[in-house]
């Protein structure tokens, strides 16, 4: 854990212009369509990897912040890496109600002192697990005794740690994104905010460095995933569709990537015997140890589909697994058993008759050690007359 550090009285940053926070009025922001309310706990979560521009506060947050710190309002700055935690929180500052410009001043100067932190965060892990900010950040307005804390949010959302993971093949690119949440609230992934807690999502979506741009779609679709969580979550959600431009950080502290939309998602691939297959790797399908569906896996499924109904014939699913142990009752045989019945039963669900598909499960594959290529599912579909 990083040292807090806490302000004791008004701090001045001589060589850190203000006018990001000063140049937007309350009244600007809500015909903007950002409502502005006043609160009593701040709380910022800082994207700092190498796969997402450098952190800095866009001005449409600014009256929020303005209007949070002229009622007193304790501030946090939580990194977003593979460990976050809180880098600076003060509580304890003064705000002259003497004269307007008095107020002003003071204020601005713990803006500007915000501003600082917020530019100097850095990573000290590798990862992105906005999942585990948000719980942090709720813990740090409960610790404020708050009844109106505000979360704003500086980070691309393209978590790669935690849940959701936005690096799983196929999430960001689902159809509707409540299948992810009600995944979330099965497997006991929903955090409950305080009471009265708003959040303001910022430049969801954009990356830097090592991460390729991603689609509008999959950016509507991964701000939604957000949106809806943290919904369900108990908070009031406000989007600001602003974009994160520029460089990313000087910083050896990376991520995983998230695919873009237009990359393959299956290996197809022709024999000699007239038949065709397709292979997907286990883990876009499925949770390690398991044979539920992930929500990541149905555009997969969905596009299998398709595979499937443009081609005429028999259709054998074969599951595949490590060689590692599993706590699955009968083992890997029966674990890859369960797993190629899935697929099956989602293509029988969606309109292939059953008496084309014969699922089996091989059990561990061929490969001596450990290896993603051991974990897969394969379908391969014979034409007509096939031997």
């Amino acid at each position: 854990m990083r040292k807090f550090h806490y302000l004791t009285g008004i701090v001045t940053v001589a060589t850190l212009s203000t006018a990001l926070l000063t140049g937007c009025s309350s009244t600007g922001a809500e015909q903007a369509g950002i409502p502005v309310r006043i609160s009593d706990s701040l709380v910022i979560l800082v994207g700092v990897s190498a796969n997402q521009p450098k952190a800095e506060l866009p001005v449409q947050v600014a009256p929020i912040i303005s209007a949070g710190i002229g009622n007193g309002a304790p501030i946090t700055v939580i990194i977003v890496d593979g460990k976050p935690e809180a880098i600076w929180h003060t509580a304890d500052y003064e705000i002259s109600n003497k004269n307007p410009e008095a107020r002003k001043r003071d204020i601005n100067k713990v803006q500007s002192h915000l501003l600082a932190e917020v530019k100097d965060a850095t990573a000290s892990s590798n990862g992105s697990d906005l999942g585990t900010a948000f719980a942090i950040a709720g813990d740090q307005i409960k610790a404020d005794k708050a009844s109106s804390g505000t979360i704003i949010v500086v980070d691309s959302g393209l978590s790669d740690t935690g849940f959701p993971d936005m690096t799983t093949p196929g999430i960001t690119e689902i159809k509707d994104p409540s299948t992810v949440v009600e995944f979330a609230v099965e497997h006991d992934q929903i955090r409950q905010f305080p009471v009265g807690t708003s959040i303001y999502l910022t430049g969801i979506g954009y990356g830097a460095g090592a991460q390729e741009p991603v689609s509008a779609k999959q950016r509507d679709t991964i701000t939604e995933i957000w949106k809806q969580i943290l919904e369900r979550s108990g908070a009031t959600v406000n989007v600001i569709p602003v974009p994160r431009n520029g460089e990313a950080p000087k910083t050896s502290f990376t991520a995983r990537t998230v695919t873009p939309e237009d990359a393959p998602k299956m290996t197809i691939n022709e024999h000699d015997d007239g038949s065709i297959s397709a292979d997907m790797k286990s883990d876009v399908l499925f949770q390690p140890d398991k044979w539920d569906l992930l929500p990541g896996a149905i555009p997969v499924l969905d596009e299998l589909l398709e595979f499937i109904k443009t081609h005429q014939g028999e259709v054998l699913i074969e599951g595949f697994t490590d060689i590692g142990k599993t706590s699955v009752k009968g083992g890997l045989k029966v674990l890859s058993q369960n797993r190629a019945d899935a697929v099956k039963s989602y293509m029988v669900d969606h309109g292939i008759a059953e008496s084309r598909i014969t699922a089996v499960g091989r059990g561990k594959g061929s490969a001596t050690e450990f290896s993603p290529n051991n974990r897969h599912v394969t379908v391969t579909i014979y034409p007509p007359g096939a031997s």
